[in-house]
């Protein structure tokens, strides 16, 4: 009974030993398989910081490049203090102001057009605002010309260019409206110059 006792001991205690052997040896295998997963996982980070990383020094090198080029779409935004309108105007590029960065072009403002503001800036586009002491091109004036009425439309500089000579002499119109002739009478539309006409003519 002891012999048998002993020899079930010593088997039991041999199968423990081997059962914990070879649970020992798969845990070791499968933490060697994990293990470089886990660093191609810590690698792949690695690379996805790295890129990011590359993906600032792209913004860093666009920002760098904000300047204005030749597909570069100039707005103004014109307001007129004669007549109290906004106009805006599209323009290409001055060849001046080609590879000017944002601090180049206000440089640029402050020192050739000092009223002008700058409302935004990009390589795509550069809003600026600007008042113009003058009538914008939407408007007429009716005055003299050769002492006869005559009807003027301003361009886009504020000058007046001459539209149409009416064939009727100041002379003949009363002292009042022969001044406001003089100091020339300003319309809006065509149907307004019409009107004030027949009010001369008639």
């Amino acid at each position: 009974m002891k012999k048998f006792s002993k020899v079930a001991f010593v088997t039991f205690a041999f199968s423990l030993l081997l059962v914990s052997f070879i649970y020992g040896y798969n845990i070791g295998n499968k933490k060697a398989i994990e293990k470089p997963q886990k660093e191609l996982a810590i690698k792949g980070t690695e690379n996805n910081i790295i890129d990011y990383k590359n993906d600032s020094d792209v913004e860093s090198v666009e920002k760098e490049e904000n300047v204005i080029g030749p597909n570069t779409v100039i707005e103004y935004i014109n307001y007129y203090k004669k007549c109290n309108d906004t106009l805006t105007q599209i323009v290409e590029p001055e060849k001046a102001i080609i590879n000017f960065n944002e601090e180049d072009y206000k440089k640029y403002l402050e020192t050739n057009h000092p009223d002008w503001q700058l409302l935004s800036f990009s390589s795509e586009k550069v809003i600026v605002k600007r008042e113009l002491d003058r009538y914008c091109p939407n408007h007429y004036i009716i005055s003299v010309k050769d002492n006869k009425i005559a009807i003027f439309k301003f361009n886009d500089m504020g000058e007046k260019v001459l539209v149409e000579i009416i064939n009727k002499s100041v002379s003949t119109l009363k002292e009042i409206d022969q001044e406001k002739l003089k100091k020339g009478i300003v319309v809006d539309s065509e149907e307004e110059i019409g009107d004030i006409l027949e009010n001369f003519i008639s």
